[in-house]
Formats: C-alpha cells, sequence, structure tokens
C-alpha cells in the first residue's frame, strides 16, 4: 500500500490502480479462477505443516514442531515468494516454470532457515514430482530468493527502504531466523526422493516403413490386345463373349 502511494503520488491512488488491474488482466486474457502462486503456497502450507507426521517414518523427536514455529515458518515462506514476484520473476518463470516450483522453492528455503524437522521437506516429494524438475533447478530459485531476501535485509540495516520486508515484519514481526548461507542450501533438497527419470520429450522413433503394394506390371501389346473392348465384343473378337 505504502509503495503504491509513493509510485502513484496521490494519496488516494486505489480508483485509478483497479481500473488498470483491470485493463492488463484482460489483456492477458488472465481468468479469475486460475489459482495463482499464492494460492499454492496456501493450499501447500496447509498439507505439510498441518498435515499429521508419520510416526513410523520419522524418529519421535522429529515430530514435534510447535505451533509458533510453524506460523514464522509460513510467514517467510510468503515473504521469500512475493519478494522473488516483484523483484526477481526472471527467476522464477524463465523457460515455462510452473509456479508451483518457486512455491516449493520458497517453502524449502523457510523449513531450511528455521532447521524444520526434515520430514517437513521430505513431504513435499510429491509436489516436486509435480514440477517434473531436479535440484539444481530448485536450488537455484532458492539461491534467487536467499540474495534478494540479504539484500532486504541489508537495506534495512543500514536505514535503506526495503519495503516488502518492512511490510512483513509490520504484519508478522521480525522472522527471527538469519538468511542461510549459500553452502547450505546443499541441505535444501536433503532426504527428498526426487524424480529419477527425465521429464523431456524424448524423440518420436521413427515410423516403421509401412509394405507396399508392389509396382503395376507395365502391359505389353499381347495384353493390350486382349482387353474387351466393346468394339471387340461386339466384333466377337478377342476378349469378346
Amino acid at each position: 500500500r505504502k509503495l503504491v502511494v509513493e509510485v502513484s503520488g496521490s494519496s488516494r491512488p486505489w480508483s485509478a490502480v483497479r481500473k488498470a488491474e483491470l485493463n492488463i488482466l484482460r489483456r492477458l486474457g488472465f481468468r479469475a479462477c486460475t489459482p495463482t502462486a499464492y494460492h499454492l503456497l496456501d493450499r501447500l502450507l496447509s498439507d505439510t505443516l498441518n498435515a499429521p507426521g508419520d510416526r513410523s517414518a520419522v524418529g519421535s523427536e522429529d515430530m514435534e514442531w510447535d505451533n509458533e514455529s510453524k506460523m514464522r515458518c509460513s510467514s517467510l515462506a510468503c515473504f521469500l515468494l512475493e519478494l522473488c514476484v516483484i523483484y526477481d520473476p526472471e527467476a522464477l518463470y524463465s523457460s515455462g516454470r510452473p509456479p508451483l516450483l518457486s512455491v516449493v522453492s520458497a517453502l524449502l528455503l523457510s523449513l531450511l532457515a528455521h532447521g524444520a524437522p526434515r520430514h517437513y521437506a521430505q513431504m513435499l516429494g510429491e509436489a516436486i514430482h509435480l514440477t517434473e524438475s531436479n535440484r539444481s533447478t530448485l536450488t537455484e530459485i532458492a539461491e534467487a530468493m536467499r540474495n534478494r531476501w540479504a539484500l532486504e535485509e541489508q537495506k534495512s540495516a543500514v536505514g535503506g527502504k526495503a519495503i516488502v520486508l518492512e511490510k512483513w515484519h509490520r504484519r508478522s514481526g521480525c522472522f527471527d531466523v538469519s538468511v542461510p548461507g549459500a553452502f547450505d542450501l546443499r541441505a535444501l533438497t536433503s532426504g527428498i526422493q526426487m524424480p529419477e527419470k527425465s521429464f523431456v520429450p524424448k524423440a518420436q522413433p521413427a515410423l516403421m516403413a509401412l509394405p507396399t503394394s508392389p509396382k503395376p506390371r507395365r502391359l505389353s501389346g499381347a495384353d493390350l490386345s486382349a482387353l474387351p473392348t466393346p468394339a471387340r465384343r461386339s466384333a466377337g473378337g478377342p476378349g469378346g463373349p
């Protein structure tokens, strides 16, 4: 809200903003029922952090994670996604990357920063399979988010304008976690079973040659003279009744 007011130069820009947004959506052919990355993140947070754990798969010491930690983790994931959508959309959507890919990366980075029990990250295996992605792509997006997060923290520390960070501080308070180092990202997908096969479309195999009928034999003069033409039928010649 503060950013819009500053950019527009008006204290009441909302009517013009809504009109401009509707025009943009019509031009893009945007359908209101299409889920955005934010909707996908809300669902993934609900399915992951609020899902009952499987005690047969993880140790009992990793099962308990208090609700306050889950809320902080959710807020940081939302912040990371918004930050990268605004400042680094190329990292999220280049080469036709699906929105779910950036959502998974944001949540994995937040789980890593909070030192969450590993089974929460492992529960994202199905979502990762849906993205048809690999470790390097997830790490690349998480690195872009990590760099932008670090830059926002640096700007805020020296009194600069870090509008997105300040917004989330007002909404949820300080995150109380440090930006993970680049070296720490090696553990981003630790313990997650990644897709084994490549989802890149393979070249279609060449079709087997269909059997072809033999070329028609060229008729000789004797063959032509034996053809039953009307004139020959009436004269009782060759080929006639």
